[in-house]
Order: structure tokens, then sequence, then C-alpha cells
């Protein structure tokens, strides 16, 4: 894997652990449709990496089956990593800097130098503080995201910064889905989101037996109150798994996009 720097290799790493307890957690579905995933499992799973409860419920068995190989052929055998690698572990980085910052603005839509500069100063105690600082200079972006949807803002940066169509970013992050289901990302994500803390935007049905937390607000703001439930899977007192990006941006060879 001579492209690809030592955190491109963990990078890459983090992808296949997912899709290995993706896997192990579809599988164990299919054994028994009655039986439900821990929910702490599947808050931590959607901390690390948002999007990835939409791929568990959504993506085809065989399509998991090929990541999982494509992975261990470049972390095991050097094999150089398939396009669709370097854009999830954007996507996934850019997804939970959005949803920090979104959940640290709370309700503020109106973006000032203040504002911004309060931001920065709350960033290293931010979750996944290095992907929140993505958007040091971009919180009016994530205060009023295109068609109010943070997946949206989300496919439009990575789709500038890596050079390509915001529909080829979305098919190597969601490939496919399964049969009878829409193959749309944006709640699914957003719903993700919303299993870290995000209070879900109007028009968007959390997951069920889930209830969103107040939201943390700037100093000054008061967090608006928690809603009514017992909001099981947010309570779960359990630590994100481990990100790729924090402490770090990811590197420019393990996003595919080192200097020529």
């Amino acid at each position: 894997m001579a492209d690809v720097d030592r955190r491109g290799i963990r990078d890459l790493h983090a992808l296949l652990g997912k899709y290995e307890r993706i896997h192990a957690l579809r599988l164990a579905r299919l054994a028994d449709r009655s039986s439900q995933a821990p929910s702490g499992e599947l808050v931590a799973l959607a901390r690390a990496f948002p999007g990835a409860l939409r791929e568990l419920d959504q993506m085809p068995l065989e399509s998991i089956r090929h990541r999982i190989a494509a992975l261990h052929r470049c972390v095991r055998a050097g094999a150089p990593p398939e396009p669709w690698m370097p854009t999830t572990t954007l996507f996934h980085a850019e997804m939970r800097g959005a949803l920090a910052t979104k959940r640290w603005l709370a309700r503020r839509r109106d973006v000032t130098p203040e504002l911004e500069e309060a931001f920065r100063e709350t960033l290293p105690s931010l979750p996944h503080p290095a992907d929140a600082a993505r958007f040091d200079g971009a919180l009016g972006h994530v205060a009023r995201p295109p068609q109010g949807r943070l997946v949206d803002l989300v496919l439009r940066r990575i789709a500038s910064t890596l050079g390509t169509s915001v529909a080829e970013v979305r098919a190597h992050v969601f490939p496919s889905s399964a049969p009878g289901r829409s193959n749309s990302s944006e709640d699914d994500c957003l719903n993700d989101g919303y299993l870290d803390g995000e209070e879900p935007p109007e028009g968007v049905v959390p997951p069920e037996g889930a209830a969103p937390p107040g939201a943390a607000a700037p100093p000054g703001d008061a967090a608006p109150p928690e809603a009514a439930g017992d909001g099981e899977l947010l309570a779960a007192s359990l630590e994100p798994l481990p990100s790729p990006a924090e402490g770090a941006p990811a590197s420019p060879l393990a996003l595919g996009l080192a200097d020529e």
C-alpha cells in the first residue's frame, strides 16, 4: 500500500471493523428476526460512523461481504484502496463534524463573528473536535444546510473536495438498498445523527423507542427542554467507537488527495 500512509491504513482498519460489526449484526438479525441488537451497540456504531445504521438496515448482504473482502485485501495483502474507501472515510468524518457542530449551534440560525469565535474556543470540548473543526468558518452552512438537510451539505462538500459529483459520492457511500427500501440516504443519516444526540429536524421520524436529549447550547443559551420518553438509546452510557479522525484530520493520502 505504497499510496496509503499510516493514518490511511488506520482509516482502512476502522472501516473494516465497521463492516464486520454490521455483518455480525445483520447475521444475528437474519438468524432470529425477533431479536434486536443491544441499544448501546447501535448508539456506538452511529456515533463513530454516522450513516452506518442505514447500511445495517439497507445494504445488501453481498455488498457488505464485498466491502469486507476488499478491505481485507488492502490491510492484509497491500492492495490499493478502492474508490469508495476514501470517500466513505471522508463521509463519516464530515458527518461526525457536522452533527457535533449542529448540536453545538442548537437552534441558532444567524451566525455572527462572535458566534464563530465562541465555536473556535469551544472546539476542544466538542465530540470529535478534529471533525468539528472542519466546519470552522462554515457555521452558516451548518445552521442553514441545503434543503434543511445536513447530509446534503456533507455530500456537496465531499464532491467539491474530491472533484466529483454528488451522485458519485452518494453511490460510493450508499451503493444500493435492499429490495423494497428507498435509496435516499437523507433521513437515515439524520436519524443516525439523532442517535448521537442530534435533535431530528422537522419531518424526520426518530428511531422507535428513542427520545432526543436536551441539545447542548452555546454559552448564554438555555438548552431546549428534554422530550418526553425514556430515551433508552440516547441514555445508554457507552463510549463511541474509536474515530479514525479523532485528534487529527484524515490524511490526504487516506482520502486519495495526495499531492501529485
